[in-house]
């Protein structure tokens, strides 16, 4: 059944060769609806009410390109806390703009990853258990303040480990980068292929994330192996428009690495 079923999204959201020739599909790329959608896209999820934490200084990632990607790996490696610091470069290069940009055709917003359409579909939610300067707890990072929000406090270790994640090892992480997809602009834009295209951000997200945790040597371990609807409720997305995509294990390296 699940094998048909995802044959069954596979052709239907195909585009066609009679696109091409259809105007209109053109046009909705520059309808005044979508381009309000690229210029609010990092607005559109609801803000916690919660304490807002600023962190003042960043780490610098004095590395070539080369080097990482020769030492880029997928570790279950996890020995000690990261700073909060280190874990606001991580949010930071995965879903924070870098630059807005003013154009005839209105504002586009620059951000670390590859985003289709411009509308920025991936939002990190950090699931803190030992972050140096960051108390325990559940965070939304605000791509455009770059402030962590905090959702909810408290100790999530067990949680992770008894209802959450399939390997226990996942839950000895200093953190859990949860990636979720935003659907409902994409699927605005590009409808059912739309949702292909949230799988293709949230893969570009993930990979700044591995990068740039290696640059600062720490272990790093992206799963699909979680209870959905466990962390959709824990961050307070409905799990449909808003989803649990990806969870990015990461952690202090051991020494004897």
């Amino acid at each position: 059944m699940h094998g048909r079923l995802d044959e069954y999204y596979h052709v239907e959201s195909r585009n066609s060769s009679a696109m091409k020739n259809v105007r209109s599909a053109h046009l909705i790329h520059y309808a005044p609806r979508i381009e309000e959608l690229v210029a609010t896209a990092p607005l559109r999820i609801q803000r916690s009410a919660g304490r807002r934490i600023h962190v003042e200084h960043a780490p610098t990632l004095d590395v070539t390109l080369e080097k990482v990607l020769a030492e880029r790996s997928s570790s279950r490696d996890f020995d000690g806390p990261i700073t909060v610091a280190e874990l606001w470069k991580l949010c930071f290069v995965a879903t924070g703009l870098r630059e807005t940009v003013s154009s005839e055709s209105g504002r586009r917003l620059q951000r670390h990853a590859p985003n289709s359409g411009g509308l920025g579909s991936v939002e990190a939610f950090p699931i803190v258990m030992s972050v140096e300067g960051l108390p325990e707890g559940i965070y939304h990072f605000d791509s455009v303040s770059h402030e962590f929000v905090e959702i909810e406090t408290g100790d999530f270790r067990r949680w992770l480990n008894e209802d959450v994640v399939f390997q226990e090892e996942f839950s000895r992480a200093s953190v859990a980068i949860v990636l979720v997809g935003s659907f409902e602009n994409l699927r605005e834009k590009y409808g059912l292929r739309g949702y292909r295209l949230a799988l293709i951000d949230v893969g570009h997200v993930s990979e700044n994330i591995y990068l740039v945790s290696t640059a600062l040597g720490l272990s790093v371990c992206a799963t699909t192996g979680f209870v959905d609807d466990e962390v959709d409720e824990a961050l307070r997305i409905d799990g449909v428009d808003r989803a649990s995509l990806v969870l990015i294990m990461v952690g202090r390296a051991s020494p004897l690495k």
